[in-house]
């Protein structure tokens, strides 16, 4: 027999973690429970249902639009996306006022270890053998409220409910009576396994699953309409009979690191779309230092390429919106063959630029090139070269003769900046010569961003026919 640990919601809460459901109807049956059972990295829990839906959806994440994200395949496949009429039904939990039957206390908890969090995870998700003295320990520190079979007993039915009421003047009395009602009849019930508050659409503000023989199902379903008429509450209910487990998977998320709404909308926003579906999964569970960091860089690379002057280079929208993509992925993904492209192709912008503004000064500032030779700005190695063929090594060099040795001009980066490109060109040569492989991850987090930094800088200096 499977048994399985039951989490601590308060756990869940210190976690800022939420429950979310979905009831979903398909065209295909088939396909959508052979896909839940395919994905073994999606987060979910799965049943299928008897009633207008076919499927219910479990899912415990740190926002909406991870919940979206991660059930958006079984919408595709429930055609609610052409056919308005199947539209998902869906419900967030706000409170949780029982849980697999027991009472939820607001205590504080301290956010376990890492592998703690996974060896929980595995517990709760269901296993033949649980080792009893670790689940003593989770219950002891309160992660862990007990353990449960993981299928209901012979002769007992599970089903989800949900409940709605339409508030009548005066409002405020109408909820609180029924609240009253929830706390004091439906929660004590040995028939309600767990209790759910929240907000949903159709006007849904409790979700109720039970456990439960069917004869007791129906006596507490009429048994509560009954008090409701008598309270004269407007309610309606919908109860989904569960027909079979498809999946358990949905305590994953719980290894999710906490982040700000900016850093939500950084990792759902603009490193999304930029992954398949499993590398999102992947990256949202990466060690909390290590993802702040690739957060952190992100956000520096999108403002990088977001404030790029596209008129002052070669580059389209297309080449931008490309090199963006890359580097993202070279980012998240620890790409080290795409982090040198990009790289190289960004130093290739920069060198441009700068060899531009080089050639400009050495144009306006000297008779000819003998004299800029003459007077210690141009290397003798780099007087018999075109200056389009100068190296961006060359280019940094004559760059920081003029400002030392001349007046220093606005039209060239200032010292302490020129100096900056020292690290950039070794980098670029080192990803040129196909090396790289020991810089450690924190550093290649830096390299694009301070690069697209270092562009932006250029791009604002007086342009050079002012």
């Amino acid at each position: 027999m499977t048994r399985r640990a039951i989490i601590n919601p308060v756990l869940l809460e210190t976690l800022g973690k939420t429950f979310r459901f979905k009831l979903i109807r398909t065209w295909n049956y088939f396909h959508a429970t052979e896909l839940i059972q395919k994905e073994e990295t999606l987060p979910l829990k799965c049943v299928s249902v008897l009633g207008p839906y076919d499927l219910l959806l479990v899912h415990l994440g740190d926002c909406e639009q991870l919940f979206e994200i991660d059930t958006q395949p079984f919408v595709i496949e429930s055609g609610a996306e052409i056919d308005p009429t199947r539209r998902p039904r869906t419900f967030t939990v706000t409170t949780i006022l029982k849980f697999h039957r027991h009472g939820v206390l607001q205590t504080s908890l301290d956010i376990p270890p890492r592998d703690v969090l996974t060896e929980l995870i595995e517990a709760a998700h269901g296993a033949e053998s649980i080792n009893d003295t670790l689940i003593q320990r989770w219950i002891d520190d309160g992660y862990v409220l007990g353990v449960e079979d993981a299928e209901p007993p012979d002769g007992q039915i599970e089903t989800y409910m949900s409940i709605g009421i339409t508030p009548s003047e005066p409002e405020e009395y109408t909820k609180a009576i029924f609240k009253r009602l929830v706390n004091e009849f439906l929660v004590p019930q040995s028939a309600v396994f767990s209790v759910y508050e929240g907000y949903g659409s159709a006007n849904i503000q409790l979700l109720l699953r039970t456990v439960c023989p069917p004869v007791q199902l129906y006596a507490l379903i009429e048994l509560f309409h009954r008090k409701c008429a008598e309270l004269d509450l407007s309610v309606h209910t919908n109860t989904y009979v569960v027909v079979g487990n498809k999946a358990t998977r949905q305590y994953r998320n719980m290894l999710i690191p906490p982040l700000t709404d900016e850093q939500k909308k950084i990792r759902d926003f603009i490193i999304g779309p930029e992954l398949n579906q499993k590398e999102q999964r992947e990256f949202r569970v990466t060690p909390h230092g290590e993802q702040q960091m690739i957060l952190e860089s992100v956000r520096r690379i999108a403002d990088g390429f977001r404030k790029l002057s596209l008129s002052l280079h070669t580059l389209s929208r297309t080449d931008v919106a490309r090199l963006r993509s890359q580097a993202i992925r070279a980012t998240v993904l620890g790409d080290l063959l795409e982090h040198r492209n990009v790289y190289t192709t960004l130093c290739g912008i920069l060198e441009s630029a700068l060899r531009g503004r080089v050639a400009w000064i050495l144009k306006t500032k000297f008779k000819n090139l003998e004299e800029a030779v003459t007077k210690g700005v141009v290397p003798r190695s780099a007087a018999t070269k075109a200056v389009e063929r100068y190296t961006f090594g060359e280019v940094k060099l004559i760059a920081e003769s003029f400002q030392t040795h001349r007046e220093e001009t606005p039209y060239l980066p200032p010292p302490t900046e020129l100096a900056k490109l020292h690290q950039i060109i070794e980098r670029r040569n080192a990803f040129s010569h196909g090396q790289g492989s020991d810089v450690t991850p924190a550093e290649l987090t830096t390299f694009l961003p301070d690069l697209l930094d270092y562009i932006r800088f250029e791009e604002t200096l007086p342009h050079c026919d002012d």
